[in-house]
């Protein structure tokens, strides 16, 4: 089955680890021992920012397990503990405030916020989206 998914859809260890129900190290193997292409990461010199404390800044971002599943994470900046995270069918801006909330009441409310322009965030059709007006509120 690893196999398959790899040749037919492409996928990399983790996604095919999520959809197999194992540890991505284990696909990896899996895959190099099958001669299987696998990508290489350069060596690149990490250059980490950090916030002067907790509550600095808050990260938000989806991440696409495959195309049905999605990963809502919220991480602090300054001490990378994850604030709050939600799988769901698609990115929703709705889901996202009710998050939101949740992790304001467990952790307040933090100085800044860094999200990309997903539509999640962003109105596709111009005018407020929900997020828009969840920060208003």
């Amino acid at each position: 089955m690893i196999l398959a998914i790899r040749d037919l859809q492409g996928y990399g260890c983790t996604k095919i680890a999520f959809d197999v129900e194992c540890l991505s190290s284990t696909i990896y193997k899996y895959l190099k021992i099958h001669s299987r292409k696998l990508r290489v990461v350069s060596q690149r010199r990490f250059r980490s920012f950090k916030w002067k404390g907790s509550n600095s800044m808050w990260q938000m971002d989806y991440t696409m397990l495959r195309k049905d599943v999605c990963v809502l994470q919220i991480v602090d900046d300054h001490s990378w503990f994850i604030v709050g995270a939600k799988v769901m069918w698609s990115p929703d801006g709705q889901e996202t405030v009710q998050l939101l909330r949740k992790c304001f009441s467990t952790y307040n409310v933090p100085e800044q916020f860094l999200i990309d322009h997903g539509t999640q965030f962003l109105s596709v059709r111009g005018g407020d989206s929900s997020f828009d007006r969840f920060g208003q509120a």
